[in-house]
């Protein structure tokens, strides 16, 4: 089977991949069968139809296979994968599965129609102000904790309607209430918690890991901490901004014009200036390792490791 998932709202777009990468896992959690390709990468050809072939034949097992990004490629990469999946008819194929993924909405884009024939989608649109308020209230309602209409107001106001910010804020407001053993919170320590400030910091601390400026880095963390701010969400910005340093690099290694990149990799051009700045302090070989090491560090705080310690040990080694 075959399925994309893309939207305007790509916070939702990843949170429903996660959550079927994560149903995958529950049932194969050796993850021998799940292969996850960044088309911005430039995967060989040969390696994904490798993939799109299925499962072992002396195996019973499902495969999944995920391209992120895919709409980026060339068309006759494109064209390529779209033969390969028809003539291996893997839209009707129960045990091997593909998923489009793209991290913006591409019912624009040429190649929309193709993909869309054959698969289901999942398409995350932009959420109304009253569904905005409906979610972010269920999130608190998810940890038994109820806040009034008034302050599910004053948290979108001083956010705005960014899902990824929301989301992020709502779940340091929520720890920090689980923390205190409370159920309710001032409008005072809704604005004192909630901090406009985290992009421009997110670039100082990653522009000092990038320079190997340890005490800065360590300096630079512990600011975050004492502000209250998510260690998961301190991760998720510092993970966003190297997938997005990953993403330009990659654009720049294929010769990408600069005055062209902001529309090829859809990315904000103030944070795409800031990025380019930090380019040439990483190959792409040490901006991938970095990553995984984001991801693992990730991984262990959600694990029941401290998370400041990780967050600590994480810049000591980088």
């Amino acid at each position: 089977m075959i399925f994309l998932i893309h939207g305007e709202e790509s916070f939702f777009s990843h949170q429903q991949l996660s959550d079927t990468k994560k149903r995958f896992l529950a049932k194969n959690p050796d993850g021998y069968n799940l292969s996850v390709f960044d088309c911005f990468e430039i995967p060989h050809l040969e390696t994904i139809f490798s993939s799109l072939r299925g499962s072992s034949l002396f195996s019973s097992k499902k495969k999944l296979t995920v391209l992120k990004d895919f709409f980026t490629a060339d068309n006759s990469r494109k064209d390529a994968v779209f033969n390969f999946l028809n003539d291996n008819n893997l839209s009707k194929s129960q045990t091997s599965h593909v998923i489009f993924f793209e991290s913006k909405d591409i019912v624009k884009d040429p190649f929309y129609k193709k993909i869309k024939s054959i698969s289901s989608e999942a398409r995350s649109a932009k959420l109304s102000p009253f569904q905005i308020e409906k979610w972010v209230a269920k999130k608190f309602q998810e940890n038994q904790i109820q806040i009034p209409p008034r302050q599910i107001k004053i948290i979108i106001q001083k956010i705005g309607n960014n899902s990824w910010k929301l989301n992020g804020e709502t779940e340091k407001l929520i720890s920090w209430m689980s923390f205190q053993k409370i159920d309710s919170i001032s409008d005072t320590e809704i604005n004192a918690l909630i901090s406009m400030e985290i992009e421009n910091n997110i670039f100082q601390t990653i522009e000092a890991i990038a320079n190997e400026n340890i005490p800065l880095a360590l300096k630079l963390i512990a600011g975050h901490l004492n502000k209250k701010e998510s260690e998961i969400y301190i991760f998720s910005m510092i993970a966003f901004q190297f997938r997005t340093l990953i993403k330009i690099k990659s654009a720049v290694e294929r010769s990408v014009p600069i005055n062209a990149l902001a529309k090829k990799t859809n990315i904000h051009p103030y944070v795409l200036k800031k990025s380019i700045q930090q380019l040439s302090n990483f190959s792409m070989e040490r901006l991938k390792n970095i990553f995984k090491k984001i991801l693992d560090a990730e991984t262990k705080i959600k694990n029941g490791a401290n998370p400041a310690e990780v967050l600590y040990d994480f810049a000591l080694k980088i």
